[in-house]
């Protein structure tokens, strides 16, 4: 992978400001959280050279514990965080609108709420069905969603709940700019703390 030569000559370049073993280590670690999580299937690889490139291209400021690059990897989960509630808002308008999308579902109600919060109704959102028929009986498969997409489940009746797939620029984006704005979160802690 080409994240450790990269990361290391944008924490040792020169013109840099001085870098702290701190500052070296959290960048490494970085590399090697990007790197579990691309061999994962859990983020691709444009979004692993996105953070690759923020690595290279900004520098490690004084006085900050971690890269921006780890600083935008970090608001960037943050911001994931709201994903499920969001969903659960759409989905629950949608159910209302459509009472027969929950109808014949032969799962108990906490199954059926947690799937409101993960899944989605908009095939084009996911292409992994969420839901299976056996015995004559629909139900929603929600270990799916640990599950790589790129992982073709066949699909048994029409499914009407996916898995679904958001592109994650935007939050690499937003994650960036609140890294520039709000600065490096770790030391926002220990300043609070």
């Amino acid at each position: 992978m080409l994240g450790l030569p990269f990361t290391t000559y944008s924490l040792t370049r020169c013109g840099a400001p001085t870098n702290s073993p701190r500052q070296i280590l959290a960048g490494l670690i970085l590399v090697a959280i990007l790197t579990a999580s691309w061999r994962l299937k859990l983020m691709g690889e444009a979004d692993v050279l996105a953070y690759l490139t923020l690595e290279i291209i900004h520098p490690v400021e004084a006085g900050s514990l971690l890269p921006p690059a780890f600083s935008a990897f970090l608001y960037s989960k943050i911001l994931m965080l709201a994903i499920p509630p969001i969903q659960l808002m759409v989905n629950l308008v949608k159910v209302a609108g459509e009472p027969n999308l929950l109808e014949d579902i032969d799962d108990p109600l906490w199954k059926k709420l947690l799937a409101l919060a993960l899944l989605t109704t908009n095939p084009s959102l996911g292409s992994v069905p969420a839901e299976e028929v056996r015995q004559d009986r629909r139900r929603l498969v929600l270990s799916r969603v640990l599950a790589p997409l790129e992982v073709k489940v066949p699909e048994n009746g029409g499914s009407r709940w996916y898995v679904p797939a958001y592109p994650l620029i935007p939050f690499i984006l937003l994650g960036y700019v609140l890294s520039l704005l709000a600065g490096d979160p770790l030391a926002l802690l220990m300043q609070s703390t």
